[in-house]
């Protein structure tokens, strides 16, 4: 991890409202909030918070795009994150075992096992293990990118724009696909230094808001729609996460982060960036997100409470997961990750695997 005066804090504070989002959309989506059968204030608040999750998903990896285009592949940063999944792989495994006792067979032990022991081959967590295999893929996306003349680089993404945004095809499918699109569209506005109203910030804010509840809008039209595909089908255009209204959205939120002139060093700013993939793991776990969601937070009771009271609710949810997650984070780290990492033993193989990747 790069220390905090190399790093641009604007950027750690983007990172933290993505998790942010995300987080938001699990209350919804997990928490159950907007699957309520009544049409409602709370319902059209658990649509609205649905809608943050995949444009959460895709300025993270935006940022990772705008990042590691510059950056060289190192094996130990990606022992790190392996080692990270890991330990929240584990761990939740436990909790769901003692959680469950007398309740799962052994059957459903050994399958749970197996998921939590090797997270990211049996993708326990879907995003990570696309995040793993999109920085596994850098180092050569970055080959092809800086050996790519502007005019073949706007080809590709124009190629990719229409097949996967504008009209969908099983061409262009698959999430590392999307991972590798948005990693490229990050890699050109970092590249070429893109702009976007630098000098008239307030309209990139002005044009993700508005674009959002467009997109809000629309997703609550397709629910009194009569045909439930029609429906499904004008939904996903609209809010996937190849969207070409989620990217305008993500992009004109990150160029607005990018002009604004964000100058704090505050540690604890940077400590909740750093810690924000932590945050994921712990949260969206699938042996530990129903024992999160309706255990302990006991979302469900708040279906149809006092609007205020649920809003106060989730408030409180998403600083309470952030909280929790940060700290656990910073304590596995202390204990887990530096001491490992301190051993010297494998330095020479970590610098010979870091030639070879790049």
């Amino acid at each position: 991890m790069e220390k905090i005066e190399k790093r641009e804090i604007k950027f750690e504070i983007l990172r933290i409202i993505s998790m942010v989002m995300i987080i938001l959309t699990h209350y919804a989506g997990h928490g159950g909030l907007s699957n309520i059968e009544i049409m409602n204030t709370n319902k059209l608040i658990g649509i609205f918070l649905t809608l943050a999750g995949n444009l959460g998903v895709v300025l993270f990896v935006f940022i990772s795009g705008y990042f590691l285009i510059n950056s060289k592949f190192k094996i130990k940063k990606l022992l790190k994150l392996e080692l990270q999944i890991l330990f929240y792989s584990i761990l939740f495994f436990i909790i769901y075992i003692i959680c469950n006792r007398g309740l799962i067979n052994n059957i459903d032990i050994l399958k749970a096992a197996i998921n939590s022991i090797f997270p990211v081959l049996r993708e326990l967590y879907w995003f990570p293990t696309i995040y793993v295999g999109l920085y596994l893929l850098s180092p050569f996306i970055n080959k092809l990118i800086n050996n790519m003349e502007r005019k073949n680089y706007k080809a590709l993404l124009l190629i990719l724009f229409l097949g996967i945004s504008i009209i969908p095809t099983s061409m262009f499918s698959g999430r590392i696909v999307l991972f590798i699109y948005i990693y490229l569209i990050a890699a050109y506005v970092r590249k070429y230094d893109i702009e976007l109203f630098k000098n008239r910030n307030y309209i990139n804010i002005l044009i993700a808001l508005l674009t959002y509840l467009v997109v809000f809008v629309i997703k609550v039209i397709c629910l009194y729609i009569g045909n439930e595909t029609i429906s499904q089908i004008i939904s996903d255009y609209v809010t996937a996460h190849q969207s070409i209204f989620i990217l305008l959205i993500a992009i004109s939120i990150f160029m607005a982060f990018k002009n604004s002139n964000i100058k704090s060093q505050s540690k604890l700013l940077f400590t909740l960036g750093k810690t924000s993939f932590a945050v994921y793991l712990l949260h969206d776990n699938l042996y530990f997100r129903e024992i999160l969601w309706k255990k302990i937070l006991h979302t469900n009771e708040f279906y149809y409470a006092n609007t205020m009271l649920l809003i106060l609710h989730i408030i409180a949810s998403v600083i309470l997961i952030y909280a929790v997650g940060t700290i656990i984070d910073l304590i596995r780290e202390k204990c887990i990750e530096k001491p490992i990492f301190k051993i010297k033993k494998f330095d020479k193989l970590f610098e010979k695997v870091d030639q070879y990747m790049n």
